[in-house]
C-alpha cells in the first residue's frame, strides 16, 4: 500500500497533469471559489514526487490567481507510475465537475475506466465499436504520443492542402504541430510557418510551446501578416476561434484561410454533458445532457458556430470544404474568412 504524507511546496513547482479530464464550467468555477474563500483547502492538493499534480487542478488554477506561493500538498512515499497517477486522478475526480470525454476516451484505457465504476453502456460506448478508437485515435492521446509521425488522414491532407490555393502562401499558422506532419507539407508552400505544441518532443522543433489559447492571447498580435491558419487539435478548438476572431476583430486584414479540426463528437456520441452556448453560442447557456441528436448533426453545429462566430465579430465565412471522418468523431473543415 502506498503511504502518504504531508509537505509544504512552492505553487510555481507544481506541474499540471497533461491527461487531466476534469473541466469545470464558469458557474462551478465561481462556486469553487466561494468554497475556497469560505472554508480554505479542505483536502490537499494532491502529487507525485516529480511535482506533478494528480487531483487539484482546479484548485491550484484559482490559488496561482490569489498570488499564494506556499501550499500543503499530500506527497506518496515513492514514485507513482504513469498508469498509477491516471488511475488514482480517476479516482479522485469521479462524478465532480464536468468531464472532458475527448481526453478521457483517448487518455485512459477501457479497463482502467471500468475498474473505478464508469458504466460505458452509459457513457454511451458500443465496446464492439469504440474499443480500438479509444486506445489509439487522438491527437492529444494514443497517436499524438506514439513514438514516430502518425499517417494524416487522406481527407484532411487533401482538403489542407486544396484550401492553401486561397491563400497568397505567405505566412502559415499551425496551432498544435505536434511532431510536423503538416508542418512538411505547409513549408513547401509557405514563405514562413509558425507552429505551436504545449507539449515538448525530442523529434520536432516548434517554435512556440504553450497552449493554443496562451498563442492566441499573447503571440498572435506578432503575426498579423498570416493568410493561413489551421487550429488542429483533435479536441475542441472553439475556445481558442473565439479568442482568435476577438483578437483580429479590430486588425485591417485581408482575406486568410481558416482550418478546423474538432474531436468533439466523442463527447456528444458518449451522451457528456456540455454548455452548447459556451462552447459553440449556440443553446441556452447552461450544461445539458448531450443526445443523439446532437452527435447526429455534430458538422452542422461545428460549421455553424464558426459562421457565427466570424459573422459576429465583422468577418464573413465562406466554406471552402467539409469532411467528417469516418467514426463521426472528427470534423475537419476550412474557410475562407474576408472582412465585411
Amino acid at each position: 500500500m502506498i503511504k502518504w504524507h504531508s509537505e509544504e511546496r512552492e505553487i510555481r513547482s507544481l506541474n499540471p497533469a497533461p491527461y487531466n479530464p476534469r473541466r469545470l464550467t464558469k458557474t462551478q468555477g465561481e462556486q469553487l471559489q466561494k468554497s475556497l474563500d469560505e472554508f480554505g483547502i479542505v483536502e490537499p492538493l494532491v502529487i507525485n514526487l516529480n511535482n506533478t499534480m494528480i487531483g487539484g487542478h482546479q484548485r491550484l488554477k484559482l490559488l496561482k490567481k490569489q498570488g499564494i506561493k506556499k501550499i500543503s500538498v499530500s506527497v506518496p512515499n515513492r514514485q507513482l507510475t504513469e498508469e498509477e497517477e491516471k488511475k488514482l486522478n480517476l479516482r479522485l475526480n469521479k462524478n465532480l465537475g464536468e468531464f472532458d470525454y475527448d481526453l478521457l476516451a483517448n487518455g485512459f484505457d477501457i479497463d482502467m475506466l471500468e475498474d473505478v465504476g464508469f458504466d460505458l453502456g452509459e457513457l454511451g460506448f458500443d465496446l464492439d465499436e469504440d474499443n480500438e478508437m479509444l486506445s489509439s485515435e487522438s491527437s492529444r492521446g494514443g497517436a499524438y504520443n506514439d513514438d514516430g509521425i502518425h499517417d494524416i488522414h487522406y481527407m484532411k491532407l487533401g482538403y489542407r492542402l486544396e484550401a492553401i490555393y486561397n491563400s497568397k502562401n505567405r505566412k502559415c499558422i499551425e496551432l498544435y504541430a505536434g511532431r510536423n506532419a503538416l508542418t512538411y507539407w505547409y513549408k513547401r508552400h509557405f514563405k514562413e510557418v509558425i507552429t505551436n505544441d504545449i507539449q515538448r518532443f525530442d523529434d520536432a522543433n516548434n517554435k512556440y510551446n504553450m497552449s493554443a489559447l496562451d498563442f492566441v492571447k499573447n503571440e498572435l498580435k506578432n503575426h498579423l501578416d498570416f493568410d493561413y491558419i489551421d487550429f488542429d487539435d483533435e479536441g475542441c478548438p472553439s475556445q481558442e476561434i473565439i479568442a482568435f476572431f476577438k483578437c483580429i476583430e479590430e486588425i485591417k486584414t485581408s482575406s486568410f484561410v481558416l482550418c478546423v479540426t474538432d474531436g468533439n463528437g466523442l463527447n456528444l456520441k458518449s451522451h457528456g454533458r456540455l454548455n452548447f452556448h459556451e462552447r459553440y453560442l449556440t443553446g441556452s447557456d447552461k450544461i445539458i445532457q448531450c443526445t443523439n441528436k446532437h452527435y447526429k448533426i455534430f458538422g452542422e453545429i461545428v460549421c455553424d458556430f464558426i459562421t457565427k462566430i466570424a459573422e459576429k465579430t465583422g468577418f464573413v465565412a465562406n466554406k471552402l470544404n467539409f469532411y467528417r471522418k469516418e467514426n463521426g468523431n472528427v470534423v475537419y473543415v476550412t474557410y475562407l474568412v474576408n472582412k465585411k
